[in-house]
């Protein structure tokens, strides 16, 4: 969000000017977009444990990870939302879609099962209404 420095060095955090300032509908700047992580009003991270996206309010855990042969996606969702969890190796080949539907806010747990599958790195790519997580995820045996 704009600051005090910003207001002071002429970024007019109200108004796209002649300088080459755009902002967003939220007051951020490109460079900000950018550095959050911030693309076409959805957020795109790269993560391990658990990250909060602000806006959503929407938390992401993993449970355990490392794990042997099961682990659990868990989400908090402040509202009624599509959850979608893709499952991918990694050579980007998609392995398992582990929900697809519209879920209540509140926790909600995911459990992959990984038995059958070689060690090794996968991805949980999460979708929570507009947000997005590429959630890293190791299976060791």
């Amino acid at each position: 969000m704009p600051d005090a420095w910003e207001i002071a060095n002429g970024l007019n955090p109200n108004s796209n000017d002649a300088n080459g300032i755009d902002l967003s509908t939220e007051g951020y700047t490109n460079i900000e977009m950018y550095i959050n992580g911030i693309v076409d009003g959805t957020t795109t991270a790269i993560m391990s444990g658990s990250q909060r996206h602000a806006s959503a309010a929407t938390r992401i855990s993993v449970k355990p990870n490392p794990f042997n042969p099961e682990t659990q996606i868990l989400c908090e969702i402040p509202t009624a939302t599509i959850i979608r969890i893709d499952i991918f190796s990694s050579d980007g080949k998609k392995v398992s879609t582990l929900v697809n539907g519209f879920y209540r806010s509140g926790s909600h747990a995911f459990a992959w099962k990984a038995a059958d599958r070689p060690s090794g790195i996968y991805y949980a790519r999460v979708a929570a209404g507009t947000a997005r997580w590429t959630v890293l995820l190791l299976l060791l045996k």
